[in-house]
């Protein structure tokens, strides 16, 4: 990967990244920095870095979470105040409503649908990246969808065959 792809990747995703590492551990920037480097070192190209971006950063900010444990609980608080998302006054929702929703879901379906929606990835690329198969990608996908819906209080439209 020359210098110059590093740096495309790198502007294209690394928000998106922050955004979901942030799932795990108080410090989503260093895991991002981190996983970059990592994709840069590697002595072989992989096929796909956005998905073994995901992947990486995902597995770094687990890792990063469980060294934080015994401070969780004093950072908690300070953590949930840093806002990940910028609104725009033409947005139906803002911010801190998306973020909110976000927060309420379980990380199962947080992670798949973060990566799907802000880092736009398939869910195939999701399935690769977390070591899931393609239905449980899915599932969690769909799942996630209707539980912020319900939060959101969007009416369900089925589609009525008679």
């Amino acid at each position: 990967m020359t210098p110059k792809q590093l740096e495309q990747l790198i502007l294209a995703n690394h928000r998106t990244l922050e955004l979901f590492a942030a799932q795990w551990t108080m410090a989503p920037e260093d895991c991002v920095q981190e996983a970059f480097l990592k994709l840069f070192r590697l002595d072989r190209p992989v096929e796909n870095p956005k998905a073994w971006l995901f992947r990486a950063v995902r597995n770094l900010a687990i890792d990063s979470g469980r060294s934080e444990a015994s401070r969780r609980n004093r950072e908690y608080v300070a953590g949930q105040a840093r806002c990940l998302f910028t609104s725009k006054p033409e947005d139906l929702l803002s911010s801190e409503e998306i973020q909110t929703a976000l927060e309420r879901l379980s990380g199962d379906y947080r992670e798949v649908i973060v990566a799907r929606i802000w880092g736009r990835l398939t869910l195939e690329e999701i399935a690769e990246a977390f070591g899931m198969a393609p239905s449980t990608v899915h599932r969690r996908y769909e799942l996630g969808i209707q539980k912020l819906k319900q939060y959101f209080k969007v009416p369900c439209h089925k589609n009525k065959t008679q």
